[in-house]
């Protein structure tokens, strides 16, 4: 291996992976690894209690908070935060994340629904930010102006001939 190489990234000022559980960890691991000056996660979910949730009894998957060797590099996580908004400057260069928080309003036999906090809106710098979806899945609209055919959980089929990003 060539060390002298530089790396393929640049060093970002302000990183955000957006959702930071599993998947995200190794976004993490990535920023630290090439410099960050800043790595923050923002996660629309709320933070999981540090031991199993009595609402995840086995033999379901247990829901608790999970520190990744790639946390432990350094990262400030934050919770219950959803992005509205990826602001760019006059070049199209990614300068900041609009977000507002959130609380998760839960009615016996309906799945939950995403509540906005009125007043809780805020503009973060952003240099880069990496998205890691999870288990909640993509928004349909999101999925519908990529041209993503989706169920009511996880992305089935994804066409990159007749898909496009603006």
């Amino acid at each position: 291996m060539n060390l002298t190489k530089k790396p393929i990234f640049k060093i970002w000022a302000f990183s955000f992976n957006i959702n930071p559980r599993d998947i995200g960890s190794d976004c993490i691991s990535t920023f630290n690894k090439q410099g960050a000056k800043n790595v923050m996660t923002l996660d629309i979910m709320p933070k999981p209690p540090g031991h199993r949730s009595p609402t995840t009894p086995w033999p379901f998957w247990p829901l608790k908070l999970k520190t990744s060797s790639s946390h432990q590099e350094g990262v400030e996580r934050n919770w219950l935060i959803n992005t509205k908004e990826f602001v760019k400057d006059k070049n199209g260069k990614l300068i900041a994340l609009k977000t507002v928080n959130v609380e998760w309003q839960t009615i016996p036999g309906q799945r939950p629904q995403l509540i906005e906090i009125p007043g809780t809106e805020k503009t973060w710098p952003c240099d880069l930010a990496l998205l890691a979806l999870g288990f909640t899945g993509p928004e349909q609209t999101l999925a519908n102006i990529l041209g993503i055919k989706t169920n009511n959980r996880l992305i089935t089929l994804l066409n990159l001939a007749n898909t496009k990003l603006i």
